[in-house]
C-alpha cells in the first residue's frame, strides 16, 4: 500500500494484516527544515486507540542540509476491523499532520469523522472466516409444529395431543396433579414448510433457522429422545431431504438448532446409565453430591450431558455430521455460551469437513471472549438495546451495548451475527415494544427478564405468572396501533446492522404474546391472519418486504461495512454503515413530532416511510439515505 501527498509518502511492508501479527510502516519526509516526534494515530470506532511513535534517521547532502528523513516502526493490534489512520509530526517545532484528503499539510486535525480524512487499514483476525454465503443474509425462524401442515396432514403416530390451530390461547393453567406441562401440539410439520416457502420468500428472507426437529416428547423439541433422527409427528429423513432441496433451489441457506447440553430423561441414554451399574453409558450424566444426576435449570425432565467426556463429544460430533450430509448449512448451539471452548473445538473437524458450514452460539450477554471453533453469536445485547431505547427511553444502555459490541468484537464475528428482536425465548417483539410489565432496568438482565414480581425466597410464584401473561395476552386496539408503528421503527435499524437480521414467525403478523408458551402460537397464514388482526399484517409484510430489498440492493456497504451512531437521543436514532467511499445511514424518529434535518447535502434517499425527506423526518419517520 502506498499514498503520496506532496513531500510526504509511507507504505507497510505488508499486504495483509492479522491481528497480533507485527507489521512494519516506513515513511519518508522530503524536507529541508528539521522534522521530530512522527507518530501514527490509529482509530477503531471513530476512537484513538492506538499512537506508534516513529523512530526516523534524518539524510543530509554534503553540505550538512537535511533533504529527507525516513522513518519506520512495528506494532500490532489486539482487535480486527478496520482502522483509520493519519500521521503528525511536528516541523520547527509545531504540529501539522498530514490527512488523506489533502495535499498540504494541515495545522489543525479536522473535527469530522475518522473515515472521512484518514487512510484506511484492513486488519482480519485469522481466526475467524467470513464464509461469502453467508454475507447480507436475512433469517426467518420457524418453530416446525406452529408453521404449517402440509399436504400431508397432521402425521401422529403416538396418539399426542393436537389442538385446533385456530385454538390459539396456550395451555397455561397446571393440570390437576398442578404439573404444568407442554405435552400438546397443532400438527405442523416438515412438509408444512416446504409447501409454504414462497411466502417466507415474498418476504424478502434468504435463509431460514430452523428450531429442533428431533425425536423429542416436546412441542419445543428442546428435550431430544435421539438426536440422530427426526421427530416422526414432523416428518421422515426423505421429508426433511425434500426441504432442504427445495431451500437451496430457491437460493436460502438453513441453519438448524443443535441440542446439546442436555437429553430427555426418557432417552435411552439415561435410561440405561441411571438403572444399569455396567451400562456403556454410566459417565454420560453429571452426577450432583446427593446422588442425584444434574439437570438443565428448574426442568428436571432435562439431563445434563457430561461435556468432558470423550464419547459423549463424539456422539454430539455425529449427530452434527448426520444433519451436515443432509445439507444443513450451519447450526446454532441452544445454550452454547455456556460450553468450554474445549468442547466448541471438537467441533473443527466438521467445518474442515464442511468448509461453509457455520456455528452460532446462543449469547445473552456481552462477550468476554470469542472462541474460534465459533463463527458468530445470537445477538441479544443489541436487541435489549433496540427494544430497551424504544420502549424505555434508555440511551445510555443502547450506547454501551453499541459501542461495546461494535469496538471491542472482532470486526469477522459481528459481520455473521444474527441481529433480532425476539426469539422464541422471549416475548414477541410488538408485546416487548408495548407491553405491560417489561423490565426497564438493564442492570438486572434484558426487557424480557419480567418474573421478578413472582419471585420469592427460595420459590416461584408460577400460576400467577402465567395468570398474568394470560390476562395481557392481547394488547388493546391503541396498544397495538402504536406497537405496529414501533415495530416498523425498530425493523428499519435492525436490518442495517453488521450481520443478519432474524424474524421470529409471527412478528410479520404482529403477533402478542409473553413467554413460554404464549410468543409460540400457530403462525396465520395469509388466508386467516386477517380474521385476527384486520390489516395490521399488511403494513408489516410491506416493510419487511422493503427492508430486505434494500438491504439486497447495498449489500456493497451493508454486508462488509463499518458502523457507528451519530445520534442517539430520547427520540432521534441515526445510524451509519460506511465504507472508504460510500456512506448508508438509517434516521429514525420515534416521536409524534416533526423534526428538520441538515447537513445532507449529497445524500440519495433510498428508503422514506410516513413523508420524511433529506430536510424533515416525519413522525414516526424512516429514512434509508446513501451518498
Amino acid at each position: 500500500m502506498k499514498k503520496k501527498r506532496g513531500y510526504f509518502s509511507f507504505y507497510f511492508t505488508e499486504g495483509m494484516f492479522t491481528v497480533n501479527n507485527r507489521i512494519r510502516v516506513i515513511t519518508k519526509i522530503l524536507d529541508d527544515g528539521y522534522v521530530e516526534d512522527i507518530r501514527i494515530v490509529f482509530y477503531h470506532f471513530d476512537s484513538v486507540v492506538k499512537e506508534v511513535s516513529l523512530n526516523y534517521v534524518q539524510k543530509v547532502n554534503e553540505d550538512g542540509k537535511v533533504f529527507s528523513t525516513f522513518a519506520s516502526s512495528d506494532f500490532s493490534f489486539n482487535l480486527s476491523g478496520y482502522y483509520w489512520f493519519y500521521f503528525t509530526f511536528k516541523l520547527e517545532g509545531k504540529s501539522v499532520y498530514v490527512s488523506r484528503t489533502c495535499d498540504e499539510l494541515l495545522e489543525e486535525l479536522p473535527t469530522f469523522y475518522p473515515n472521512e480524512f484518514c487512510w484506511k487499514l484492513d486488519v482480519s483476525n485469522p481466526n475467524f472466516s467470513v464464509p461469502e454465503q453467508w454475507l447480507n443474509r436475512s433469517f426467518y425462524q420457524i418453530m416446525p409444529d406452529r408453521f404449517a401442515i402440509g399436504s400431508n396432514g397432521i402425521i401422529n403416530p403416538d396418539g399426542r395431543k393436537i389442538k385446533d390451530w385456530n385454538d390459539r390461547m396456550p395451555d397455561w393453567d397446571p393440570g390437576s396433579d398442578g404439573v404444568y406441562r407442554n405435552d400438546y401440539y397443532y400438527g405442523g410439520n416438515i412438509k408444512g414448510i416446504e409447501e409454504n416457502l414462497q411466502y417466507i420468500g415474498d418476504l424478502g428472507f434468504n435463509a431460514i433457522y430452523l428450531m429442533p426437529i428431533y425425536h423429542d416428547e416436546t412441542n419445543h423439541h428442546y428435550n431430544p429422545l435421539d438426536m440422530k433422527s427426526i421427530d416422526p409427528m414432523l416428518g421422515n429423513i426423505d421429508d426433511f431431504d425434500s426441504l432442504i432441496n427445495k431451500l437451496h433451489e430457491m437460493g436460502f441457506l438453513i441453519i438448524l438448532d443443535l441440542v446439546n447440553n442436555h437429553v430427555s430423561y426418557h432417552s435411552k441414554f439415561f435410561k440405561s446409565a441411571s438403572t444399569d451399574p455396567n451400562s456403556p453409558y454410566k459417565d454420560y450424566f453429571i452426577k450432583n453430591p446427593d446422588g442425584t444426576y444434574r439437570t438443565w435449570s428448574i426442568f428436571s425432565d432435562m439431563i445434563e450431558w457430561n461435556k468432558d467426556n470423550p464419547e459423549v463429544r463424539k456422539y454430539h460430533v455425529e449427530a452434527a455430521r448426520f444433519f451436515a450430509k443432509h445439507g444443513v448449512d450451519g447450526f446454532r448451539f441452544d445454550l452454547g455460551e455456556t460450553f468450554s471452548d474445549d468442547y466448541l473445538n471438537s467441533f473443527k473437524v466438521l467445518k474442515e469437513e464442511f468448509p461453509n458450514l457455520i456455528i452460532i452460539n446462543e449469547k445473552w450477554k456481552i462477550a468476554d471472549h470469542f472462541p474460534e471453533s465459533v463463527n458468530s453469536f445470537m445477538n441479544y445485547p443489541m436487541a435489549d438495546a433496540l427494544l430497551q431505547w424504544f420502549h424505555f427511553d434508555n440511551v445510555q444502555h443502547f450506547e454501551y451495548n453499541f459501542d461495546t459490541i461494535y469496538s471491542t468484537y472482532p470486526k469477522e464475528y459481528c459481520d455473521l451475527s444474527l441481529n433480532f428482536l425476539s426469539t422464541h425465548d422471549t416475548p414477541t417483539a410488538i408485546t416487548m415494544l408495548v407491553g405491560k410489565g417489561m423490565n426497564s432496568d438493564p442492570y438486572v438482565g434484558g426487557i424480557w427478564d419480567i418474573e421478578k414480581p413472582w419471585r420469592y425466597p427460595g420459590s416461584f410464584d408460577t400460576y400467577g405468572f402465567r395468570k398474568f401473561e394470560f390476562e395481557n395476552d392481547e394488547l388493546s386496539p391503541e396498544e397495538l396501533e402504536l406497537g405496529v408503528r414501533l415495530l416498523t421503527l425498530a425493523l428499519a435499524p435492525l436490518f442495517i446492522l453488521p450481520g443478519n437480521p432474524s424474524c421470529m414467525m409471527g412478528t410479520e403478523n404482529a403477533e402478542t404474546g409473553y413467554k413460554d408458551p404464549f410468543p409460540r402460537k400457530p403462525l396465520l397464514l395469509p388466508e386467516l391472519y386477517y380474521i385476527f388482526k384486520k390489516h395490521y399484517p399488511e403494513l408489516l409484510h410491506e416493510i419487511f418486504s422493503k427492508l430486505n430489498k434494500k438491504r439486497i440492493e447495498n449489500s456493497d456497504i451493508l454486508a462488509l461495512g463499518e458502523v457507528r451512531r451519530r445520534v442517539v437521543s430520547d427520540n432521534l436514532l441515526d445510524l451509519e454503515r460506511y465504507t472508504e467511499d460510500h456512506s448508508f445511514r438509517c434516521i429514525i424518529n420515534k416521536s409524534n413530532t416533526e423534526v428538520p434535518l441538515t447537513g445532507l447535502d449529497g445524500f440519495e434517499v433510498i428508503l422514506s416511510e410516513n413523508g420524511s425527506n433529506l430536510k424533515k423526518l416525519s413522525p414516526f419517520g424512516i429514512l434509508y439515505l446513501r451518498k
